[in-house]
């Protein structure tokens, strides 16, 4: 009994430190409109209109956008990744964020190579049911950022133009890693 118990604490432990070493530092500039992860990336919601709901959990996407619309609401979700491969954005898009995607039931049916704010960034488009998303794909040292946007297909082309705003708005900060 006093092995299970021992066992039992290590293992509680161990989660812990495991959950404290996945913190996030979100820092709120310009009335809660911009977020400010890790020092590191800077990202806007469209507009005031997008509900922000902060995520206080082992979970990479510490940051979600909702826009209550009745119905399904679209979203935008910030998540992040370490220990990325590729050297580049588009890379990293290609070996890992669509086999992710995929994985998750997610096909995609559009990748673009661009350069948004002086980065390389890989916006990828895809289905799953009747849901559309548009992903913004960033790699900063072997971090790898995506800011995935998604809604129902009859209210993708009305939300596709706040989605691109917020893709643009995101800027790496600073060169440092994580």
């Amino acid at each position: 009994m006093k092995k299970i118990i021992g066992s039992l604490v290590v293992a509680v432990f161990a989660l812990l430190s495991v959950s404290s070493a996945q913190a996030v530092d979100l820092k709120w500039v310009d009335s809660n409109r911009t977020v400010i992860v890790d020092n590191t990336v800077q990202v806007t919601k469209p507009s005031t209109k997008w509900d922000t709901q902060t995520k206080h959990y082992e979970d990479p996407a510490p940051v979600k956008w909702v826009r209550h619309v009745g119905g399904a609401n679209p979203q935008i979700f910030l998540r992040y990744s370490t220990n990325v491969k590729g050297q580049t954005a588009h890379d990293y898009a290609s070996l890992i964020v669509k086999r992710e995607l995929s994985q998750r039931g997610i096909h995609v049916t559009k990748r673009q190579n661009k350069v948004i704010n002086n980065r390389n960034v890989a916006v990828i488009e895809g289905t799953k049911g009747n849901e559309k998303y548009m992903i913004g794909v960033w790699r900063h040292r072997n971090i790898g950022f995506q800011l995935e946007c998604v809604a129902e297909g009859n209210k993708f082309d009305k939300f596709n133009g706040e989605f691109q705003q917020a893709i643009s708005s995101v800027k790496i900060l600073k060169e440092s890693g994580l």
